[in-house]
């Protein structure tokens, strides 16, 4: 199940181009074949510099986290 999200992730990574998500620069695995390194641009911020800035309302918090049942 573990495998399918992240096969799902980096698909979308790969053809998803918006200026608000960060894109997919390089993918790769490690040694063994069982792990998988995603290389993403670096960004000016992070999500903890932003919940100290400012409080996240519950529609924040729904509109960045996508629950899967």
């Amino acid at each position: 199940m573990s495998a399918c999200r992240t096969l799902r992730e980096i698909k979308l990574l790969k053809n998803l181009n918006h200026e608000n998500v960060i894109g997919l620069r390089d993918l790769f695995s490690g040694p063994t074949g069982n792990d998988v390194y995603v290389v993403q641009d670096l960004m000016q911020a992070d999500l903890s510099a932003i919940i100290k800035m400012q409080q996240l309302s519950d529609d924040h918090v729904q509109y960045m986290v996508v629950w899967e049942i």
